[in-house]
């Protein structure tokens, strides 16, 4: 499964969702769907407006639920945007030991 970082990344740029919308001319539903991962299917023209309207590459903007690296990236934007202690960052934290508990180290 594909998560998104989009919203970790606007508010790490001090971006509020209403000028992301104006930017990409999507709606802010729309983008709050995507960045609460419930519309996670968005077409790759739409992930890459919204890469160019925060000046990210588009790996930059998502992850792989089950992929050791991208993980290993998105911890690091969790914990700066939500701390160290906030569940998201936890949640993340435990998949990660999952997959190493599975696969190895990194």
């Amino acid at each position: 499964m594909i998560i998104y970082l989009i919203k970790e990344i606007r508010i790490l740029k001090g971006m509020k969702l209403k000028e992301l919308s104006d930017i990409t001319g999507l709606s802010i539903s729309y983008l709050s769907e995507i960045e609460n991962n419930k519309n996670c299917n968005p077409s790759l023209l739409t992930v890459m407006k919204i890469a160019k309207a925060l000046d990210k590459k588009l790996d930059d903007l998502c992850f792989i639920d089950d992929e050791l690296d991208s993980l290993k990236g998105a911890i690091n934007i969790y914990i700066e945007v939500y701390g160290i202690q906030d569940i998201k960052t936890i949640e993340l934290s435990n998949k990660i030991n999952e997959l190493l508990n599975k696969y190895g180290s990194f």
